[in-house]
């Protein structure tokens, strides 16, 4: 049984009283040969220190700075002409650019490894995000509507093949079953007015209803 130890003096012990151990605490009977130390010394809050709290916090700590550097390396993507060339614009900072799609002299759409499609108005000067498609390995932007950007992507959940997807707001229109090439660099993509046409390895699909469906030309 702990006791607080006020009143005593750190050395004084006064007969018949409990032996002083270990800070302000004393215990009523101490192990012999423990020197007046607490063995398994409880915190008064009635629990065993505050591992448990500094593991959690250590945790919040490790997940906040994860945050901090996504959202640095975003920033740096952002600058876009991130090298010491003032000519080189490198839009997917680390990342490759899969794709390009030209919309005015100043303007074009780029599509990085990553998935995330990028704009620029400034012949490449800054970049700004447009969205992030997973999987997406080839992009084109509609001439009548270049607001607009659409991807073709691989490894949907719900399609097993090539799927169509505009990027922002998102929607899938179509999915294309195909046997996909191995080799990178096999699927293109081109869009004209009420519809596009598609590359998949060697075979060739159109589209005149809105990208909804394909067949093989």
């Amino acid at each position: 049984m702990l006791l607080p130890a006020s009143g005593l003096r750190h050395h004084e012990k006064r007969p018949g009283s409990p032996r002083l151990c270990a800070g302000t605490l004393v215990c009523r009977s101490c192990a012999p040969g423990s020197g007046g130390n607490l063995r398994g010394l409880a915190t008064l809050g009635g629990h065993n220190g505050t591992g448990a709290h500094e593991d959690e916090q250590t945790a919040a700590d490790r997940e906040r700075q994860a945050i901090e550097t996504r959202a640095a390396e975003r920033r740096r993507r952002r600058v876009g002409a991130d090298t010491e060339d003032p000519d080189t614009s490198r839009p997917c900072g680390r990342w490759a650019v899969l794709d390009l799609a030209v919309l005015a002299t100043e303007s074009a759409r780029v599509l990085c490894a990553d998935g995330l499609v990028r704009s620029t108005t400034d012949n490449g000067a800054v970049w700004t995000d447009v969205g992030t498609v997973d999987g997406a390995v080839a992009l084109a932007v509609p001439a009548v509507n270049p607001a607009e950007t659409y991807v073709a992507r691989l490894g949907a959940p719900d399609c097993a093949g090539v799927q169509i997807q505009r990027v922002s707001p998102r929607l899938a229109t179509s999915c294309i079953p195909a046997s996909l090439p191995k080799g990178p660099g096999q699927i293109a993509m081109s869009l004209i007015k009420g519809g596009g046409w598609l590359a998949v390895g060697d075979t060739t699909l159109l589209s005149t209803d809105g990208l909804v469906t394909w067949k093989v030309t």
